[in-house]
């Protein structure tokens, strides 16, 4: 049986979709189509439901997804042993990363491993932590990086960087003109936020909580889906905002977006990267998060605002 057809119907469940799946693959849908009726030829069994525009896995299509899963990871394992004969670090990385280490951070410490390691190839999937860690827990990504710790023991945690998130406010607002604000001003305030899942929020809703500040306080709140789009609403003026210092630091710098520091409250975060307990099956990802770790240490968050 071709792995690569295994690959397939693995990368049709993730997608959820079978032009998805191609798209991904970089083939055609009617090879994936192809693919996929061969297996069920060869097994002699269907193993997909398709219809009202969704894929589902019939029973024996679930007990085929955990095999395609175990034949892939012991391929991969198998070529990383025998990698382990040469100098060169080569293989497959599948990352999930949370917004901001997924959005401004993980692209640059990327291009450098990937620098040193030219063999190596590397998908990133960004979602928020909450996201992150359901991929990790269930095998879907090799490594992840998040914002906040997973609420379970499952995950491994690894200090990645030390991130501090800051008040942003749009340039005509009230705030912009001053470096501090203090906790009541914070009352009456529209503020635009992340979803729920955000590892930045649910840092910033704890340590408001810790300094007294209440959920109600907020005159109106706008949930936006990424933290581009947060930045963005806060420079069209729909209210304040709490974002990462590394997200915030380009357009405060060019003077579109104000920093201001909310006394009393320390925001300041540890990035995390996260792995199974289980440890790291490969080479690849051993050298990686090694590299990771020490590249984390390296970076600090810009200083934005008061201090």
């Amino acid at each position: 049986m071709d792995t690569d057809y295994l690959r397939t119907f693995i990368e049709i469940i993730k997608r959820g979709s079978f032009s998805e799946a191609a798209s991904a693959l970089g083939i055609t849908q009617p090879a994936v189509s192809l693919q996929v009726r061969r297996l069920e030829d060869d097994l002699n069994v269907r193993l997909l439901e398709r219809g009202g525009g969704k894929i589902r896995l019939t029973s024996a299509g679930e007990r085929f997804l955990r095999h395609c899963r175990d034949v892939v990871a012991h391929e991969q394992k198998l070529i990383e042993g025998l990698s382990q004969l040469s100098d060169e670090v080569r293989g497959s990385l599948s990352i999930a990363a949370s917004t901001v280490p997924g959005e401004f951070l993980v692209p640059a410490l990327l291009a450098e491993f990937v620098a040193l390691n030219p063999a190596i190839d590397a998908t990133v999937t960004i979602g928020d932590t909450d996201a992150v860690i359901d991929r990790a827990i269930n095998g879907e990504c090799d490594i992840g990086f998040t914002g906040a710790r997973a609420r379970h023991g499952r995950l491994h945690h690894l200090p990645f960087v030390r991130d501090r998130v800051i008040l942003v406010a749009a340039m005509n607002h009230p705030f912009s003109q001053r470096s501090k604000v203090s906790i009541g001003e914070l009352d009456g305030q529209p503020l635009v936020t992340r979803e729920h899942g955000s590892g930045t929020m649910a840092n910033v809703r704890r340590q408001l909580q810790d300094a007294g500040v209440k959920h109600d306080v907020w005159s109106s709140t706008t949930v936006l889906g990424s933290t581009e789009a947060v930045i963005s609403g806060v420079q069209a003026g729909l209210g304040v905002a709490f974002v990462s210092a590394f997200a915030a630091a380009t357009p405060v710098r060019a003077q579109t977006l104000a920093a201001v520091t909310v006394e009393g409250v320390d925001l300041e975060r540890d990035l995390f990267i996260v792995y199974p307990q289980g440890g790291l099956a490969t080479r690849s990802e051993r050298e990686f998060v090694e590299f990771a770790h020490s590249w984390g240490a390296r970076h600090q968050p810009p200083v934005l605002g008061a201090r």
